[in-house]
């Protein structure tokens, strides 16, 4: 009799701890940092800093060079991303281009706090 009720506890502590951590995975879905901002308005605000002597041009993911990008020494450009229904991502890399050729790029570690991000990508990094 004890060991058939030793059984049932062993039983029921491992159903209730798959439980919790099958709560737990799809919470994360796919480990995902941020899964309570997912299909919520969240916006990450990153302004581009040209702190080299040359004009640039300074972006970011989905924008290309151009124009409307190109920073004067010491110039500065501010751009608002948003969702668009995905979870926000954890990084963000930026751009630097010059004559027609990426000179260089680099990721930042992004932290969302109550759905907003802000980050600052100096160049050069």
């Amino acid at each position: 009799m004890l060991k058939s009720k030793l059984k049932l506890r062993n039983v029921i502590a491992i159903a209730i701890c798959l439980a919790g951590m099958t709560m737990f995975m799809s919470g994360c879905e796919g480990g995902n940092m941020y899964p309570n901002i997912k299909g919520k308005n969240w916006q990450m605000v990153v302004t581009f800093v040209n702190r080299s002597s040359d004009e640039i041009h300074l972006y970011g993911e989905s924008e290309v060079g151009g124009p409307g990008n190109k920073l004067q020494p010491g110039g500065s450009r501010t751009r608002i991303f948003t969702n668009n229904g995905e979870f926000p991502p954890t990084s963000f890399t930026a751009t630097a281009f010059k004559n027609g050729a990426v000179v260089s790029t680099h990721s930042f570690p992004i932290e969302f706090v109550g759905g907003d991000a802000t980050l600052t990508a100096s160049y050069p990094w």
